[in-house]
């Protein structure tokens, strides 16, 4: 989750295409640090309205989302059966059958044989960045009205005491490398992860870990007393890597600029771990640091404690 740090006071600006359009129209100078980010007194921040009510929220949707995985879970596929390899198997069945017909098939009966023949871990991948893409776009539409939509919903401001921004910065992007490299990540973590936990399962763990990071977000704000505007889907990404690295902590990765030296998962999550905590201490504000951290604590609390939980609901579904 990326730290907005560009702030436009002029409304002019905000209809240029170059702009980030992230910006506080109605701040006065005198609230704006150099670094950009909007300085609040303490009695800026309401507990209640900023804090207790989006953490509340946060929780609520977070159980929910993993409630109705559970239940996709128990209902579509029985528990804790081999899901994964019956549905590949499924695919390879429909794949051969599709090429022993005769009749030619139209366009949209090839596309939907191609997506069937797709694993879960790419089906995911292709659904997860298709909308970030949209939203990245909706960002660079030159429109005033839209842009304040986007600010609204789509970017998270912790001292505004918006819900639903909670949920929709986390698939928001602005700039290209962003999300590029958030991309390549989901592209690179989306099939192993998708083979150990199920596509349901993952689409609440990501719920969950989307809203943790923003939740960390928001408390590191309070504490601080300062705005710190954040969107991107680097939290939830945080979780996955917390998650896959503790259940595998043996896995190899390949840096992305040093290809030719691997390293272990749980060296390159205490890495990243380390270089979050020293943003936090240091007061980097390039990157959501605070964001970072809180998926990588829900994605180690969930594996070691979250799995077993979410089995035993979907046991007793069911079993009802």
């Amino acid at each position: 989750m990326a730290t907005i740090c560009r702030h436009v006071v002029k409304e002019s600006f905000l209809r240029s295409r170059t702009a980030y359009s992230l910006h506080l129209l109605s701040t006065p100078r005198r609230l704006l640090s150099r670094k950009g980010s909007l300085r609040m007194s303490n009695g800026g921040w309401n507990l209640n309205d900023t804090v207790v009510k989006p953490v509340g929220f946060a929780l609520a949707v977070g159980c929910a989302g993993l409630g109705a995985a559970a239940y996709v879970d128990s209902r579509l596929f029985p528990w804790f059966d081999i899901g994964y390899e019956r549905r590949q198997l499924e695919r390879a069945r429909r794949s051969t059958a599709n090429h022993l017909l005769r009749k030619p098939l139209d366009e949209i009966q090839k596309l939907r044989c191609m997506w069937d023949e797709l694993s879960d871990g790419k089906q995911l991948f292709i659904c997860l960045t298709t909308v970030n893409a949209i939203v990245f776009s909706l960002w660079h539409i030159p429109s005033t009205r839209l842009h304040n939509f986007m600010r609204r919903y789509f970017l998270h401001e912790p001292a505004s005491g918006g819900r639903l921004q909670m949920l929709g910065s986390t698939l928001s992007h602005v700039s290209v490398p962003h999300i590029l490299v958030n991309s390549y990540v989901l592209y690179t973590f989306s099939e192993p992860i998708t083979r150990q936990l199920g596509t349901p399962q993952l689409l609440g763990f990501s719920l969950c870990a989307g809203l943790s990071a923003s939740v960390a977000s928001l408390l590191h704000s309070y504490i601080i007393k300062c705005q710190i505007g954040g969107l991107g889907i680097s939290g939830v990404i945080m979780g996955w890597m917390s998650f896959f690295a503790l259940s595998n902590p043996d896995a190899q990765f390949s840096l992305i600029f040093l290809p030719m030296v691997p390293i272990s998962a749980v060296t390159a999550l205490g890495g990243l771990v380390a270089f979050d905590v020293a943003g936090l201490i240091l007061g980097w504000r390039t990157l959501g640091h605070a964001a970072h951290l809180g998926g990588v604590v829900f994605g180690g609390v969930y594996q070691q404690y979250g799995q077993d939980i979410y089995h035993r609901i979907c046991q007793i579904i069911y079993i009802l």
